[in-house]
């Protein structure tokens, strides 16, 4: 059988250190079976799923067990979390789970991403996830899963969550840069899976990109940005600031109403040292340029 999700509404390549004013619950993680258990009644599978990678410089799909890092099997009745499972892209079988289930009606949550730890899984309509190393490009299904006594395998088809944004310095970058930190709000690290959009929590997320000295001498600095948006379209009110190993600041700049689109890649490009520049920001649907800003 094949799951689809069921929703409401139609719905940083660079090394990274990460902090955010928002602070979630690391839930305990079950064991997670390696193999099929013999006698289970419910296999639930995520392996046949492919997805395209923000961070790509091409449009080439990939398997979501190669790009994502962290699974989590959940299910629930009613008000209650009855089961939870935690993979990792360590583990064996890693996008398949067995398990023994009692006769009955569940409704199942199925997360894939690659932060740190787990976000917190008691409301499927509150998963708060931790910033500790960094937001990721995060996947979702939610809907009802019926176990009856007979052996079934549940093909889950994911969708894609985050919103992101992609910073571009087309520019030689000063020697002495040594990270760039990024301010934002208006978006959530909370993710409601019952919709597939953000939570109801206007957010002060941060992020610091560090730069290599073979992106500053040969390649534009690029970072990445993710969040969970609450409509299709909102906007993002950003303060980025470039910084040197001493944590001083070379350059700061603000930007106000960053167009973003839900589950969208938008990007800007320009030169950020120099003050007179204007950012171009083109936000992107299904990778075809559908809007061009200068900002």
């Amino acid at each position: 059988m094949i799951l689809k999700p069921c929703r409401y509404a139609l719905l940083l390549v660079a090394t990274m250190l990460c902090c955010a004013c928002e602070k979630a619950v690391i839930e305990e993680e079950e064991d997670t079976p390696g193999t099929i258990v013999v006698g289970a009644n419910v296999v639930l599978n995520v392996k046949s799923n492919t997805v395209t990678p923000l961070e790509a410089q091409t449009r080439a799909v990939v398997n979501i067990t190669e790009y994502c890092k962290t699974f989590n099997f959940v299910l629930y009745q009613g008000e209650k979390k009855v089961k939870a499972i935690t993979q990792k892209n360590t583990d064996t079988d890693f996008g398949q789970v067995s398990m023994m289930l009692e006769p009955g009606t569940y409704q199942l949550l199925v997360l894939a991403h690659s932060s740190t730890g787990n976000p917190s899984l008691s409301d499927p309509k509150k998963l708060q996830f931790t910033n500790e190393d960094h937001y990721s490009d995060t996947f979702y299904y939610y809907g009802e899963l019926v176990v009856t006594d007979d052996p079934e395998t549940h093909y889950i088809q994911l969708e894609r969550a985050t919103t992101a944004v992609k910073m571009v310095f087309e520019e030689t970058v000063p020697e002495n840069l040594c990270y760039v930190n990024v301010f934002y709000t208006g978006g959530s690290g909370v993710l409601n899976a019952v919709t597939g959009y953000g939570g109801n929590v206007n957010s002060q997320q941060e992020v610091s990109v560090g730069v290599s000295k073979k992106v500053a001498a040969k390649e534009p600095f690029a970072a990445y940005i993710y969040t969970f948006l609450q409509s299709d379209s909102c906007s993002l009110n950003m303060v980025v600031k470039a910084m040197d190993k001493e944590n001083k600041i070379i350059m700061e700049r603000s930007y106000k109403d960053v167009p973003v689109v839900h589950t969208k890649l938008t990007q800007f490009k320009g030169r950020f040292f120099d003050p007179m520049n204007t950012f171009v920001f083109t936000a992107e649907t299904d990778w075809e340029v559908v809007d061009t800003i200068d900002f």
